[in-house]
Order: structure tokens, then C-alpha cells, then sequence
């Protein structure tokens, strides 16, 4: 299984993503905490989709493993690929 699907690992990775953001949110204007915030809400969303998404296949994503394996898993699924989609349109606007 790719390090990315382990929940230790991905909580691991999300907290120090947290981290970082808050460690930034100072020297963003106009509103500190609002791009935090945003983000957050949009992690929380597009990860419940993503879990969507591994519930629907479990079994070729136990078998995923490279990072390209678990994104041809993720686009074979309806779920996953609105995952895809909603994590880019949150992430560029």
C-alpha cells in the first residue's frame, strides 16, 4: 500500500500542513485566519469524498504502489475523480 493511504501517515502529513498555515496566517492580508479557515473546510470535504472513493475499491487501492497507481485508482471511480476535481478548483481559487 502507498505511504499516502496509511491514516498515520496522511494525519501526520495533514497536521503539518495545519502547522505550517498557521505559521503563515501572520503575514497574510487582509484576514489572517479566513485562507486557514477555507482551506480547512475545503480538506475536510474533498477528504470525505476521497473516502468515498476507498470504500468503492478498497482492494486496488491495497494494491496501489506508487503515488501514479493510487490516481489511476482515484480517476476509475466516480468519487474519486470528483475528488480529483474538487481538490483542484479549491486549491487554485
Amino acid at each position: 500500500m502507498h505511504w499516502t493511504l496509511q491514516p498515520t501517515k496522511s494525519a501526520a502529513l495533514a497536521v503539518v500542513c495545519a502547522g505550517a498555515a498557521m505559521l503563515l496566517a501572520p503575514w497574510v492580508k487582509p484576514m489572517p485566519a479566513l485562507l486557514p479557515a477555507v482551506g480547512a473546510l475545503c480538506g475536510v470535504i474533498v477528504g470525505a469524498i476521497q473516502a468515498r472513493s476507498l470504500r468503492s475499491a478498497p482492494d486496488a487501492f491495497r494494491a496501489a504502489k506508487s503515488a501514479m497507481d493510487v490516481r489511476r485508482t482515484m480517476s476509475a471511480t466516480p468519487p474519486g475523480k470528483w475528488a480529483i476535481r474538487s481538490h483542484w478548483v479549491t486549491a487554485t481559487s
